[in-house]
């Protein structure tokens, strides 16, 4: 089979039996869109293992550190200054973090803090947010390792 059908077929069934369970199973708390952008930063880091750990810890530690920031930011009393302010020292903390092998995947680290964000920036949906980050991941990490399943391997000529 073609690889890129491959990949198209697992995707297809294997996002659609996500959003069974993320919409069929609410308890979960799995917030699917955040979960289909992880899927994006899975394949965007290469893949395979390290396409699993390092947008986890890198997405993980820009939603921690956004929680932190948005409180910073209620802690001053919100509007635009303590806003532009907090998420500028937000921006360079990712950044900085980056040089950590660990979290140098900043492109997920944006992306989850936006997803926090996206999600209502409370404290109390950020345990979602990361459950549902991680979830995403592992769901890619299944489309990717079924669709090498179902492609013939390519063999380069040396």
């Amino acid at each position: 089979m073609n690889p890129l059908l491959a990949l198209a077929f697992s995707a297809s069934l294997l996002v659609g039996l996500f959003m069974f369970l993320s919409a069929g199973v609410p308890v979960l708390g799995l917030v699917a869109w955040i979960s289909l952008i992880s899927a994006g930063a899975y394949f965007t880091a290469g893949g395979g293992v390290p396409g699993l750990v390092k947008p986890l810890a890198a997405g993980t530690l820009g939603i921690l550190l956004t929680v932190v920031a948005l409180f910073v930011v209620g802690m001053l009393g919100g509007g635009l200054v303590p806003l532009v302010l907090v998420v500028a020292a937000l921006a360079f903390s990712i950044v900085l973090a980056s040089g950590i092998p660990l979290f140098s995947y900043v492109p997920a680290s944006f992306m989850a803090a936006s997803a926090y964000v996206g999600a209502g920036g409370k404290p109390e949906v950020a345990a979602y947010v990361v459950l549902s980050w991680a979830a995403g991941l592992v769901l890619a990490w299944g489309i990717d390792n079924l669709s090498k399943t179902m492609a013939p391997r390519v063999i380069a000529d040396t």
